[in-house]
């Protein structure tokens, strides 16, 4: 088997391995078989100690802010993971329980050897894998199989912008921009009397429409479509909401249907085929790399990504400064659910939001920064937008999605500008730019019906 790479993992203990009727991978954060170092890792061990490999599911009953949508893209794609190991000898076993209740539930069915879990670094996660790991006789194995470059080898702190990570990543990436070691059919069996996976999950997820179908297999068709339709025009176009020119990744690689290594080896062998193409790869590239590594690299380092506490000292004081300026309008969130402002623009991105679970990445960044003019400060500009996030996008609870939320209202990752009221020095977004910038009377009417 293909050599693993030990510096994506992280010793989550001191023990050893005793007895044990098998290696036990926890999914989560990745929810797929290819490009996979978790799985990969999780197998390489079981077969050093020549025995079974199970992956593991918890399915939580509810989480906050997750709704129907999410509920069903999760579902469909993992019944899709059940049958793929299947065919690889390896069974799935999903358990419907709160986390910590979940995964207590798996050690006692499977006495495995050893646990693998996914890396985020969000608190939720991270706190239960460690106090998990911190009772447990057995060894836990964190693994980062969602960053190209594992986060925590990136960079050891929290980096100021993509300027300061750009060139740590860029010095590594040739390193690490290899494909993962196979899944191969596995030697060793385990019985185990549970239901089947597709029996744990409500059969109306599993029907439920979706506007962008789920799954690992349905991901690499985006990946390919993108590359063949729309890369090149990338560069120029990817910031205009009346065309689509945008990957239509981020639900894929925020469940872990598809690894951001794969769509940069994908884009890479593309472009050495289609060289006309290398300058608008070069800026997706930037986006599903440096971009999307810097999100992680925030969440990791900074315990409050999600609250103006995460915003540098600067950025803090404007807002402070401004905090008693005349706000135009003060919206309550359901009027905002509504899409029912002032602003046909933002009115028209939310619309989208709510109609297809995701919003056109430019009209993201307006969408946000306008919460500061509409609430009652950045606390709770920051709330609104999380709450909208997290529960109208697919790819909400995500590292992305908190990092552009700062960005927007709390200057994370970028610089004082020139100050204005409410704003302060954060950087400004406004209808007249978007105007000037794009037809956006079209993209107005394609949404607000």
């Amino acid at each position: 088997m293909q050599s693993v790479d030990i510096r994506r993992v992280q010793s989550l203990n001191t023990q050893s391995p005793q007895g044990g009727r098998c290696i036990l991978y926890v999914m989560s954060r990745d929810q797929r078989v290819d490009d996979n170092h978790a799985l990969t890792l999780a197998q390489a061990h079981a077969l050093k100690e020549k025995c079974a490999l199970v992956v593991g599911f918890v399915l939580y009953p509810s989480v906050r802010y997750r709704t129907s949508r999410h509920y069903a893209f999760m579902s469909q794609g993992l019944v899709e993971v059940g049958r793929r190991l299947e065919q690889l000898h390896i069974p799935f076993i999903v358990v419907k329980a709160k986390a910590i209740d979940g995964m207590k539930r798996l050690l006692d069915l499977l006495s495995p050897r050893a646990v693998y879990v996914d890396m985020s670094p969000l608190k939720g996660p991270r706190l239960m894998q460690q106090a998990m790991a911190h009772e447990s006789p057995l060894p836990w194995y964190r693994v980062d199989a969602h960053n190209i470059i594992p986060v925590w080898h990136a960079s050891d702190h929290e980096e100021i912008g993509a300027y300061t990570l750009r060139p740590k990543i860029h010095r590594m990436l040739n390193e690490f921009l290899v494909p993962a070691p196979p899944i191969k059919p596995h030697p060793y069996r385990i019985k185990i009397s549970y239901p089947s996976y597709e029996e744990m999950f409500d059969q109306s997820y599993l029907s439920f429409p979706l506007s962008f179908p789920s799954g690992e297999r349905h991901a690499h068709a985006v990946l390919t479509d993108f590359l063949h339709h729309r890369l090149g025009h990338y560069l120029l176009l990817r910031n205009d909401p009346t065309v689509d020119m945008q990957s239509q990744l981020s639900p894929y690689l925020h469940f872990g249907q598809i690894s951001s290594l794969r769509v940069a080896l994908a884009t890479r062998a593309y472009t050495v085929s289609h060289p006309h193409l290398k300058e608008s790869a070069d800026s997706f590239l930037e986006e599903i790399i440096v971009r999307k590594e810097l999100a992680d690299n925030f969440c990791w380092y900074n315990p409050h990504y999600d609250s103006i506490e995460g915003a540098k000292a600067w950025a803090q004081d404007t807002l402070n400064l401004h905090v008693k300026d005349v706000r135009p309008h003060h919206y309550s969130y359901d009027t905002l659910v509504e899409g029912k402002t002032s602003d046909p623009a933002w009115n028209a991105a939310q619309k989208q939001l709510i109609a297809t679970g995701k919003m056109h990445g430019y009209m993201r960044m307006y969408w946000a920064k306008q919460l500061l003019l509409w609430t009652k400060d950045a606390h709770e500009a920051i709330e609104y937008a999380i709450k909208l996030n997290d529960m109208y996008h697919l790819d909400g609870y995500d590292p992305n999605g908190y990092t552009g939320i700062m960005w927007s209202i709390a200057g994370v990752h970028d610089r004082p500008w020139f100050e204005r009221p409410i704003f302060g020095k954060i950087r400004y977004m406004n209808a007249n730019g978007l105007k000037r910038k794009y037809d956006i009377a079209s993209y107005i009417a394609q949404w607000n019906v």
